[in-house]
């Protein structure tokens, strides 16, 4: 692997302030034929540009050996600008600017083993990678259970519960009730007292990172008012007989 730039394209609606969180193989700290990886950082007006500086400084084209296989050049942390939609699109700019890789080999005219000259590089790849499109971190999915029948004045269980594993979460109910889900608390049950008959449905799910979604056939449950005068399924037929 000789020198390389790679151009990445984000939108500024979606992402800011990239830095490195972790320099991958091409660079000095992991072998000496390389320089320390840089980053370039070009603003626009709606999208911006980044270069990832690939510098091979070895001698008689020594360098990493690359294949097919990926090979990581460096982990990076954005910053996202919509608290709303954390969603994003990478672009790998084909051109103006490109994304351009080089083979390192060794200069015919160097054979002073004593002496050995400078890498020489040539271009093998112009563009030619994968764009990063419509990343979107996982989201809350939350389940709303319970409800059933009660006497007026009782109390009806309520337990909302994430489903995917992915906390916090804010949920709404109808009639603006609140519930906040944590990793130590996933799942909560609420009492709700109706004076008529409710149907209590998630109005909304939010999480760090987005708008989440109800998970499918349980996002309203039903508190029924029992009508009858008994406790549910507790009426007990009475007879009187009387004696003379």
């Amino acid at each position: 692997m000789g020198s390389g730039n790679v151009f990445l394209i984000y939108e500024n609606a979606q992402l800011a302030s990239p830095v490195f969180r972790r320099r991958g193989l091409f660079t000095s700290a992991n072998n000496a034929n390389y320089a320390l990886l840089g980053m370039t950082i070009t603003p626009g007006t709606t999208t911006s540009a980044l270069s990832l500086n690939i510098v091979n400084n070895g001698v008689s084209g020594e360098g990493i050996t690359v294949s097919t296989a990926w090979s990581l050049v460096a982990c990076l942390a954005f910053k996202s600008t919509d608290p709303n939609n954390q969603c994003y699109n990478l672009t790998v700019s084909p051109s103006s600017p490109s994304t351009v890789m080089t083979l390192a080999y060794k200069d015919p005219n160097d054979t002073d083993p004593n002496n050995p000259m400078m890498s020489l590089t040539k271009t093998i790849s112009r563009g030619a990678l994968t764009s990063i499109s419509n990343q979107c971190p996982t989201t809350p999915v939350v389940a709303l259970t319970g409800g059933g029948v009660i006497n007026s004045g009782d109390n009806a269980n309520l337990t909302i519960a994430v489903t995917n594993n992915t906390l916090p979460a804010t949920v709404t109910l109808t009639g603006g009730i609140n519930v906040q889900l944590d990793a130590q608390n996933p799942s909560k049950v609420i009492q709700v007292s109706p004076s008529v008959t409710t149907e209590y449905e998630i109005q909304s799910v939010s999480g760090s990172c987005g708008t989440g979604t109800a998970a499918a056939g349980q996002n309203k449950v039903t508190v029924t008012i029992n009508s009858s005068g008994c406790p549910p399924q507790k009426c007990i037929p009475a007879t009187v007989t009387l004696i003379k």
